[in-house]
């Protein structure tokens, strides 16, 4: 029995699904490509400055190496060069990283989705529906998770949040999010001052305020 290489793996497959549309199939030559291109790299290793630390820390709160970063922009080059992703996302990364491709060709063709939400209403995404909350399960909010002890005493993380709390608004319009309400804000400010912990995923439920998750986070601490 002879080796069957990746390549030809994914061939032979995909001819055995009658509507495969090859797209599975291109994300997977990829990551195939990228993982020769890091392999090639790793085999010259102590010829070229490719190990050791970048003394930085990713958002893990680990060390990065000097392959790991070289390996990154492998991965996410390969990827967008197919035009096959709408985004990616890495622990390397502080950041979602958004894909549009060269001629966006299907842009007009999409259409936003109405969904019955747990009042039973057909609701449209829409800046209001998502502020007020209406536009349900499909709409969540996103929020950061603090170390209380470093918030309350770490001079560098207390900057951080309240940049974060001041601009938010602002930035998360700029890059395609929509922004909680100024009440909202304020209740999360608020919640941030007392350094009160707990989740509020003990008791999930769909369509919550920001305020009623708040709530139950400070029930559950």
């Amino acid at each position: 029995m002879s080796n069957q290489t990746l390549g030809e793996f994914i061939i032979e497959n995909q001819n055995a699904f009658k509507y495969s549309s090859g797209e599975l199939s291109r994300i997977l030559n990829s990551i195939r490509l990228a993982a020769k291109v890091v392999n090639h790299n790793v085999n010259k290793a102590g010829l070229v400055d490719i190990i050791g630390s970048i003394k930085q820390n990713n958002i893990q709160g680990e060390e990065q190496q000097k392959l790991d970063v070289l390996a990154n922009e492998v991965f996410i080059q390969t990827l967008i060069n197919r035009e096959i992703v709408c985004g990616i996302a890495s622990e390397e990364n502080d950041t979602f990283m958004n894909v549009e491709g060269s001629n966006n060709e299907n842009k007009n063709k999409l259409d936003a989705v109405a969904v019955k939400n747990n009042k039973g209403k057909f609701v449209v995404p829409s800046l209001k529906t998502v502020m007020d909350g209406s536009y349900n399960p499909l709409s969540r909010p996103l929020f950061i998770y603090l170390n209380a002890s470093k918030a309350a005493f770490d001079p560098n993380v207390k900057k951080f949040i309240d940049f974060y709390l001041k601009y938010a608004a602002v930035l998360s319009t700029e890059v395609g999010y929509i922004p909680f309400s100024k009440s909202e804000y304020a209740a999360i400010t608020k919640h941030y001052k007392s350094l009160k912990t707990g989740t509020a995923f003990k008791k999930p439920a769909i369509g919550l305020s920001v305020q009623q998750m708040l709530d139950l986070s400070s029930e559950n601490q």
